[in-house]
């Protein structure tokens, strides 16, 4: 293994300097957890910020921890001076989709939904956002989520972003990650 591979910080090393109180508590509660089932995070691009979780060699799980310093990193509903930013992989939805309807997670789910900046439901402008409304992808796609359908929804965001998560959400992506897991425990 590469030296630089080594010093790559985990997500339980970045947390605390992004979080404080009850955020950062929940925040590495979840790491930790991610940890302990054998999906620790890493850091999925060149930036701290973002790390990912892979189960069977494909991402699960991505967090991404911000505070007010990171001026390039704007999202709707930033509020405050950090954000803590969870998005499980529900790439197998069709399959445990009723699982999550009587277990009464699919409002999370329908209520973290990342829609296009150029796009009717959009809470950012294209500007803001640095997107091109000349992209082949600009004003987003229709998708249908537990009967719902969904227009304007970003292309390659289709997983929820689940903004700040208290103690009750995480416990909600945790079953989602779970129903994902099964999942592709069968098909993979």
């Amino acid at each position: 293994m590469h030296k630089h591979r080594l010093n790559k910080p985990s997500a339980e090393d970045v947390i605390p300097d992004y979080f404080v109180g009850d955020m950062m508590e929940d925040a590495m509660r979840f790491a930790v957890y991610m940890r302990e089932i054998n999906m620790p995070f890493q850091i999925h691009t060149t930036a701290r910020q973002t790390q990912s979780a892979k189960y069977k060699g494909k991402t699960i799980c991505l967090l991404y921890v911000y505070s007010a310093a990171d001026k390039n990193f704007v999202l709707p509903s930033m509020t405050g001076s950090q954000t803590l930013i969870i998005v499980p992989y529900i790439e197998h939805l069709n399959i445990y989709e009723n699982t999550i309807i009587k277990d009464g997670l699919h409002k999370l789910v329908l209520d973290s939904m990342y829609y296009c900046v150029w796009g009717e439901n959009s809470e950012l402008s294209g500007k803001e956002r640095g997107c091109n409304p000349q992209k082949g992808c600009a004003g987003g796609k229709a998708i249908t989520r537990f009967g719902k359908s969904l227009a304007d929804v970003c292309m390659s965001r289709t997983n929820p972003f689940i903004r700040n998560p208290g103690e009750k959400e995480i416990e909600a992506i945790k079953r989602l990650l779970e129903l994902e897991k099964q999942a592709r425990d069968n098909l993979l």
